[in-house]
């Protein structure tokens, strides 16, 4: 189990009007997960949820599965954390039927600036859809104080240096364990293969004129 304290910014994109900035995230992104979040509890100040990080990999797709508990601290943009892993044997998937969920893949920058540990775009996908369509959150290092760093790591970036972050009341309702629903398409197995295929590379069909096959 580790615990630490999060500090981070979350920055909302419109998929109309900020579709140049996504699209540019997504082009420089060094890597993408897939990750499906249930939440056990999502209190005002707490909140504990299971989470399977699909990753792809040369050889399939790796799954992680995790369980947090978080807290709030006074200022509600940073937050204690503790997790642990989970043995797939130990999910009850039919308890996760009945829980509020949220379905996204998520886009990873290397940061630019010493001091960050992410830069990260979540994208929420449009079949379970909820109140968000793309957020962006930049995480500060563990033991690092200086918010400055999170502007500086913003402006480094040309696509991303005119957003603003959202103020702490706006930035509590984009949380996950507030955007998550209960959904009627909730079979675990289903939600996993849909996203595993959304996770695959796209692929390209070249038709040859004058040439029949």
């Amino acid at each position: 189990m580790s615990g630490k304290i999060e500090k981070e910014d979350k920055f909302l994109l419109d998929s109309t009007r900020d579709e140049q900035a996504i699209k540019e995230f997504k082009m420089k992104a060094y890597k993408k997960t897939g990750i499906i979040q249930w939440y056990l509890k999502r209190d005002e100040d707490e909140e504990e949820r299971i989470r399977l990080e699909i990753v792809p990999e040369k050889t399939g797709m790796r799954h992680v599965w995790t369980q947090a508990k978080k807290e709030h601290r006074s200022d509600l943009r940073d937050r204690l954390e503790s997790e642990y892993s989970l043995d797939p044997t130990e999910v009850d998937l039919k308890n996760l039927e009945t829980l509020p969920f949220v379905v996204k893949i998520r886009h990873y920058l290397e940061p630019k600036n010493k001091g960050i540990k992410e830069v990260i775009l979540d994208e929420f996908l449009e079949k379970w859809k909820c109140d968000c369509d793309y957020l962006v959150e930049i995480e500060m290092s563990d033991g690092e104080e200086d918010r400055t760093l999170i502007s500086k790591e913003l402006s480094s970036w040309e696509f991303l240096k005119d957003l603003s972050p959202l103020d702490k009341e706006e930035s509590k309702k984009f949380e996950n364990k507030k955007l998550a629903k209960n959904h009627e398409e909730n079979g675990v197995f289903k939600i996993i293969q849909f996203l595993e295929n959304r996770l695959k590379p796209e692929q390209v069909v070249v038709a040859l004129q004058g040439l029949s096959f």
